[in-house]
């Protein structure tokens, strides 16, 4: 089965023009489009947002998934990088035309690929967090009221029963990006939590223990 996969960020994008050149590289690449998918929605969404999640999950093994750019697939390394594995993970090929580039998992390049994606993403992630946390920095210094008024409840005490796991996922050196994905919170949301309340604190005291298995400190941990 090919696929054909057309993004626009807005409704009043035309796709004609995507269809056509897609049709001129399908029969390049001797190949015939089966299901058109068109899409009018900003890359920035997440996939579970987008009909092309849908798709994905009833690809087959050697399926074909061909579109103008990778740029199409998303706007952000991360969604890009995620994309890309799923197509790996069900040997789907992909083919995108702008870079003449095929993702195969029978090529060792592909996965080099996706690693250098999967970095990338992460890196994106960690300077949009600190870039905030940067300007939240300055404002406050500038005398700036930031957060929510008095008597409102912070996001990041949702963290709090998942404090000694941050803590121990922290000493052994996983990402932010990872953790909070673990936790199902906006990375973000994370970054806030750990400064506010002095995590690394903790963590030193915990590295000082000597890593043990089970830490409840604060609460209970998913071993």
């Amino acid at each position: 089965m090919v696929y054909a996969y057309i993004r626009v960020s807005t409704k009043h994008q035309d796709t004609a023009t995507q269809r056509f050149e897609l049709n001129r590289f399908a029969k390049r690449l001797d190949l015939h489009v089966d299901t058109w998918i068109e899409e009018k929605i900003s890359g920035t969404k997440d996939l579970e947002n987008r009909e092309l999640n849908t798709i994905i999950q009833n690809m087959q093994s050697g399926d074909h998934v061909i579109c103008t750019e990778v740029s199409r697939l998303g706007r952000s390394m991360q969604i890009i990088a995620r994309i890309m594995s799923l197509f790996l993970n069900k040997c789907v090929y992909l083919h995108t035309m702008k870079e003449n580039y095929m993702l195969s998992k029978d090529e060792a390049i592909s996965k080099l690929i996706l690693q250098i994606y999967g970095y990338a993403a992460e890196t994106e992630h960690d300077l949009i967090c600190e870039r905030t946390m940067e300007g939240l920095e300055n404002a406050k210094r500038k005398g700036k009221k930031l957060g929510r008024p008095y008597g409102a409840k912070s996001s990041s005490h949702k963290l709090d029963d998942r404090r000694d796991q941050i803590i121990i996922d922290l000493a052994k050196g996983k990402k932010k990006v990872s953790i909070a994905k673990k936790l199902k919170c906006n990375v973000s949301t994370l970054y806030v939590y750990i400064k506010e309340w002095d995590v690394y604190k903790d963590v030193e005291e915990y590295k000082a223990a000597g890593f043990p298995r089970h830490w409840h400190k604060y609460n209970n941990v998913e071993d």
